[in-house]
This record gives C-alpha cells, sequence and structure tokens, in this order.
C-alpha cells in the first residue's frame, strides 16, 4: 500500500541525522511498528513509560490519538 504524507522537509532531514538512518521510508515504517504496539499496550489497559537508565525519572508516554483506546 502506498501512503502520501507531507512532511516538513527540514524536519525529515534532522530526525534522519538524529536516528542516523538514511531513508524515510525505514523511519515511517518503525514509527509506525511504535504507534501500533503503544496502541496494543493501551488495549491491554496499560500505559507507557520513559525511563531513564537507572529507573528513577519516569515520564508516562501521552499520544492523544491513542487516548480513547483506554475507554
Amino acid at each position: 500500500m502506498a501512503i502520501r504524507v507531507n512532511i516538513d522537509s527540514d524536519y525529515m532531514e534532522s530526525l534522519k541525522q538524529k536516528v542516523r538512518e538514511s531513508k524515510n521510508t525505514n523511519i515511517i515504517s518503525e514509527a509506525l511498528a511504535l504507534y501500533s504496539w503503544v496502541a496494543d499496550k493501551k488495549l491491554e489497559g496499560k500505559d507507557v513509560f520513559s525511563t531513564d537508565s537507572s529507573g528513577k525519572e519516569v515520564e508516562k508516554i501521552i499520544i492523544p490519538g491513542l487516548d480513547k483506546l483506554k475507554e
């Protein structure tokens, strides 16, 4: 399936450099895989968090479009 998305070219170039990936398709594919995984966790009634390596700094990951899955 082909999907067309308009993404600011400066933003995409910056992201490609940040994650050291040269192909847009790889970035989008991995982003969609992560989005799907988070959606699965929300459907299981779970939240997703980010933490530093010590586990002391914890942040809840909030994706507004997926909040409705908790209902």
